[in-house]
């Protein structure tokens, strides 16, 4: 998969365990790169992550009326599923 540089921080900023709200996931972006970004939005920002959420690599949940995001671990391929219960058979 190929992903924007935005895409790509929104990935790295996000955790595996704890869920980030909006606000939290735009201040633990480095400085840097968001100064390089002067165009980069709250709007933006939900865009990328309802496109990630598309893809299967994030999900949100509502924690007192404010979407929550976590990173999650791609969904594997079929074939995969399949060959691994044919290697716990034998």
């Amino acid at each position: 998969m190929v992903f924007t540089e935005l895409e790509g921080l929104v990935l790295q900023t996000l955790s595996f365990y704890d869920p980030m709200n909006l606000a939290k996931i735009i201040m633990s972006f480095e400085n840097e790169i968001l100064k390089k970004h002067p165009h980069f939005s709250q709007a933006d920002l939900e865009e990328i992550l309802f496109r990630l959420r598309r893809l299967g690599l994030v999900n949100y949940s509502k924690n007192k009326d404010q979407k929550m995001w976590i990173r999650c671990h791609p969904p594997r391929q079929w074939y995969g599923r399949l060959w691994l219960k044919l290697r716990t058979l034998f």
